[in-house]
């Protein structure tokens, strides 16, 4: 506008007055002093300008920097967590054979999962900043590229994570399973103890606990919470107390083992010497009770008894009395009856002398 206004002033010869020892300018003069004030204006825009995009362009390059540190920490924490992932997975997977899952399958799973996670561990991005140091966009494709191979890791790790967790449940359910039907045995051979031994055991109170054992895995069994764990501790609880009822049972017949003279004739002696090998019965038949108490079985062994080869004999503890009728019975002391020689009675051949002393 001041120029448009000076350009018509002159123009219409409005600015025509000299002062005294200046010169007058003309009108050239006039347009030279216009354009320079013009370029100066526009060298101050321009530097500004330049000032403003370099301003720009160094946040950016701030904010692409920032970026790629925070992509490169969080890869660092995915190759971390992927190789703990790959670490667990396959010791997982070598603690747990195919037989011990309910599903062989899940084992499959997670080795295929290992497998495809080997080729995910992504490689570090770090010294890119260098590489890209003033090229905002670069360092920004750089960055993509890197968040793209992180979450491919990431992807690989949650893989992994969830092959474990089908393969923790197949274990834990096989291992449930083989603790039921390892449980329901137990159950089955202590019931049969249980009823084999009705008065054939010294001390009746070991088959209560066994029964109340017996009880207390049928209450397990009955349990749709019970873990593995419960249910292999109430089988191993049975089996224990069963045993424990058959050894009560062995033990009177250990005891039978030694030499035994006769009452009548303390010369007239046999010598037993029962079986005992590991899981072979020490008689050929179950152990019966007699009405007073005494304990009789059958047995059909040659060679278990010098001088006799009886078809069946009986134990009397002391305190026990058998009732021979043509002997004079001590029953402070243990007795042994021959069931061809039922008439007559056997005293351990150290206190026949005492048995018989008062007869």
């Amino acid at each position: 506008m001041v120029c448009a206004m000076l350009g018509d002033q002159m123009s219409a010869g409005a600015i025509t007055a000299e002062i005294p020892g200046i010169p007058t300018p003309s009108l050239r003069h006039w347009w030279w002093l216009i354009a320079v004030g013009a370029v100066v204006v526009a060298a101050v825009v321009a530097a500004v300008v330049v000032l403003v995009v370099q301003q720009q362009q160094a946040e950016a390059l701030s904010r692409s920097k920032a970026a790629y540190a925070s992509a490169i920490e969080a890869q660092s924490t995915a190759v971390e967590a992927l190789a703990i992932a790959v670490a667990e997975g396959t010791a997982l997977l070598d603690a747990t054979p195919s037989e011990q899952l309910a599903e062989p399958a899940a084992r499959i799973r997670l080795a295929a999962a290992l497998e495809a996670a080997r080729d995910r561990v992504p490689e570090s991005g770090a010294g890119a900043v260098g590489r890209f140091d003033g090229d905002p966009a670069a360092l920004d494709a750089a960055r993509v590229e890197i968040e793209t191979v992180t979450a491919e890791g990431d992807a690989a790790r949650d893989a992994i994570r969830a092959a474990m967790d089908v393969v923790t449940r197949s274990h834990a359910a096989k291992a449930l399973a083989d603790a039921r039907a390892a449980l329901v045995t137990a159950i089955g051979s202590a019931e049969q103890v249980y009823a084999e031994t009705v008065g054939r055991v010294a001390d009746d109170g070991l088959r209560v606990e066994l029964q109340v054992r017996i009880d207390a895995g049928n209450a397990v069994l009955g349990d749709a919470d019970a873990t593995a764990q419960t249910v292999q501790a109430s089988a191993g609880a049975i089996t224990e107390q069963a045993t424990a009822v058959s050894a009560a049972r062995a033990a009177i017949w250990q005891d039978v083992n030694g030499t035994w003279c006769a009452a009548k004739d303390p010369n007239d002696c046999v010598t037993v010497a029962l079986p005992t090998l590991a899981g072979e019965p020490i008689v050929d038949s179950d152990v019966e009770r007699t009405k007073a108490g005494c304990f009789r079985a059958e047995t059909k062994r040659t060679g278990f008894m010098a001088g006799s080869t009886p078809s069946a004999l009986t134990f009397c503890p002391a305190g026990l009395a058998y009732g021979v009728t043509n002997s004079t019975e001590n029953v402070a002391y243990d007795r042994l009856v021959l069931d061809q020689r039922s008439d007559a009675l056997y005293y351990r051949d150290a206190e026949v002398a005492a048995a018989t002393a008062s007869s």
